[in-house]
C-alpha cells in the first residue's frame, strides 16, 4: 500500500518525495473482506503481544478496492500485513493497547500497483534517444555519438525510444544512419524485438542481401530488396552485440526506487530483464528480500529454450525450480514467443504498405516450434507463458 501526499489523486513525484510515502511502502495486497463496519479484521483470539507490534496508520482516506466502493480511514499493519481495515472504532483496541500509530493526515491512500509486464525501468545504458521527436534529431544525436566514440568502437542506442514518438512516425533506415556515420557501426534496439543497423554494422556481422532470415526472424528489405537496417527477432542473433557490465543489487535497488515512486509495488519480468540475466536478479532479489531491504515484489519468468538465443538445455542445467520462492521474490515460470512481438505479430492479412511487402509479410510466426518447446518445459514441470501478438496467432495458441 502506498501512501500519496497529494489529495485527492496520486501524484507522480508524490509518492517518491513524500517523507510519509517514504516509509509507508509495507506490502502491495490490500485484503478486502468486509464484515459488518469492518472491511478486514484479524481474528478475536489473537494475542494481546501481538496486537502492541502492530502498526496503526489513521486519519487517511483510504481506497480499498472492495466491491461496494468502501472507503475506510484507518488500517492496521502486523509482520507486513494487513490485518485490520476500517474506521476508528476497527483499530481502537490497537491503540489501547499501546500500538505505533501513524497519521496519515488525511491523505490518500491506494493499494499498490502491479505491473504485469516489466522488463526494466527506463531503457538501459547506451545512446539516450527518448528527447528525440524527429528524423534529423535522431541523426543529429548519433551523429554526436560517433563524434566522441573510439576509432575502433561502435555507438549503440538504449531502448528506451519509439518511431511513434517521431513526426516521420516510422524508422530511421540504414541509408540515413550512413550519412552521420558512414564508417563507425551503428546499432539502435527499438524494443526487444528489433535493431536498426547501418551499413557498417550491417557489414560488420556479415549481413548482406543474401543472408537468409533465420526461424522466427527477419532481416528486413526494401521494395528494391535493399537491405533497411531492421533486423527483427530471432535474427537479431547474428548481431554480437558487447557483452553488459556486471549487475549488482544497486541495479535491483534503482529499479524499485523508480517504480515505488509510481506507486508500483510489484512486477512479473518475463523472460527478459534489462539489467542482466533473469536467474542472477532473482538471486539478488532474494538477497535483498532477506536482507530487509526490498520494497518491491518480484514475479520471475525464466527465458525458454529458444527463446532470444537461450540454449537448448538451459532448463535442465537451471538449479531454480517451478514456484520457487516466496510472496516477495518468486519464480512464476518460463517465457516463449509463438510469433513476432509488436513488429511481427502474425495477423490474418498482410501488414499495411510499406510494411506488407508487397503483400507478401503477415508477420512472423514459429507456432510449431512454440508448442514443442511449450510442451518440453511443461513436462519438466514448468509453467509456460507464451506470448503471441497477432491475432492469427493468438487464435492458434487459444485452441
Amino acid at each position: 500500500m502506498e501512501i500519496a501526499r497529494s489529495k485527492p489523486v496520486v501524484s507522480r513525484g508524490s509518492l517518491a518525495s513524500g517523507s510519509i510515502a517514504r516509509r509507508l511502502i509495507v506490502g502491495g495486497l490490500l485484503f478486502c473482506a468486509p464484515v459488518g463496519s469492518a472491511l478486514a479484521h484479524e481474528s478475536a483470539g489473537t494475542d494481546t503481544s501481538s496486537k502492541q507490534e502492530a502498526v496503526v496508520y489513521l486519519n487517511g482516506n483510504i481506497f480499498t478496492a472492495a466491491e461496494n466502493g468502501a472507503m475506510a480511514t484507518a488500517f492496521v499493519v502486523r509482520d507486513g500485513k494487513f490485518v485490520a481495515v476500517g474506521g476508528q472504532a476497527d483499530i481502537q483496541e490497537y491503540l489501547d493497547l499501546g500500538a505505533r500509530r501513524v497519521d496519515l493526515e488525511g491523505n490518500f491512500v491506494i493499494p499498490g500497483l502491479g505491473d504485469d509486464h516489466f522488463h526494466g525501468e527506463g531503457g538501459g545504458p547506451g545512446l539516450d534517444l527518448s528527447k528525440v521527436r524527429s528524423i534529423p534529431e535522431l541523426l543529429d544525436a548519433v551523429r554526436s555519438a560517433v563524434r566522441v566514440a573510439p576509432a575502433d568502437g561502435m555507438v549503440i542506442a538504449n531502448f528506451d525510444w519509439h518511431e511513434a514518438q517521431l513526426a516521420e512516425q516510422r524508422l530511421p533506415t540504414a541509408a540515413e544512419l550512413d550519412t552521420v556515420a558512414p564508417h563507425t557501426p551503428v546499432i539502435l534496439p527499438r524494443g526487444g524485438h528489433s535493431l536498426i543497423l547501418n551499413s557498417a554494422a550491417l557489414t560488420e556481422f556479415g549481413i548482406t542481401t543474401a543472408t537468409k532470415s533465420p526461424p522466427g526472424g527477419v532481416i528486413s528489405v526494401d521494395g528494391t530488396g535493399r537491405l533497411t537496417g531492421e533486423i527483427i527477432d530471432a535474427a537479431k542473433s547474428l548481431v554480437r552485440m558487447p557483452p553488459p557490465r556486471p549487475m549488482s543489487p544497486d541495479d535491483l535497488i534503482r529499479t524499485q526506487a523508480a517504480m515505488n515512486a509510481f506507486g508500483v509495488t510489484a512486477v512479473r519480468v518475463p523472460g527478459f530483464y534489462t539489467k542482466g540475466p533473469i536467474a542472477e536478479a532473482y538471486r539478488m532479489a532474494r538477497e535483498l528480500k532477506d536482507a530487509g531491504k526490498l520494497t518491491l515484489r518480484y514475479t520471475f519468468y525464466l527465458p525458454a529454450p529458444g527463446f532470444f538465443g537461450t540454449p537448448a538445455d538451459y532448463l535442465t542445467k537451471s538449479a531454480l525450480r517451478q514456484d520457487e520462492g516466496d510472496d516477495w521474490v518468486r519464480i512464476g515460470g518460463v517465457k516463449l514467443g509463438v510469433d513476432g512481438g509488436f513488429e511481427g505479430g502474425h495477423l490474418s492479412e498482410p501488414y499495411a504498405e510499406p510494411y506488407g511487402k508487397n503483400g507478401t509479410f503477415s508477420g512472423i510466426v514459429d507456432a510449431p516450434g512454440a508448442v514443442q518447446r511449450a510442451s518440453d518445459a511443461t513436462g519438466q514441470g514448468w509453467l509456460a507463458g507464451c506470448r503471441a501478438r497477432g491475432g492469427r496467432c493468438g487464435g492458434r495458441s487459444g485452441s
